[in-house]
């Protein structure tokens, strides 16, 4: 995955991962790219022990909201002094427009499907 194409253009992320089976997030602007993986200035309430699983949201928009871009990578975090190191394990994209909204809403319906069964909150046939 070569981040620095990816992430092209993201000024700011929002940082999430479980606490207590809850999960807790955070916005940053302050983030750099260093070989594979991420890393994030953290807020100094941010504790984390050891490696904990984390997804990471880029999303940009013109002030109309269109041109929707957004990132969202999985992957694993470690704190570092007063930083997150974060690898990022896998990735899903979107850009609006075209085949791309077309894409979102069928694999956003297999993935609710998948998600829903596995569940089992609603018998899917």
């Amino acid at each position: 995955m070569k981040l620095e194409k990816l992430l092209k253009g993201f000024e700011r992320a929002v940082v999430s991962f479980r606490e207590n089976e809850f999960p807790l997030s955070y916005p940053t602007t302050h983030f750099k790219i260093q070989g594979k993986k991420i890393v994030f200035k953290k807020p100094k309430w941010v504790q984390l022990e050891g490696h904990r699983k984390a997804c990471v949201l880029f999303h940009t928009h013109n002030e109309y909201v269109k041109k929707i871009r957004s990132v969202t990578l999985y992957g694993d975090a470690i704190q570092k002094g007063n930083f997150l190191e974060f690898e990022p394990k896998k990735c899903y994209k979107f850009k609006q427009g075209g085949l791309n909204t077309l894409k979102f809403i069928i694999s956003g319906k297999m993935r609710i499907r998948k998600f829903l069964k596995r569940k089992a909150i609603v018998k899917i046939p």
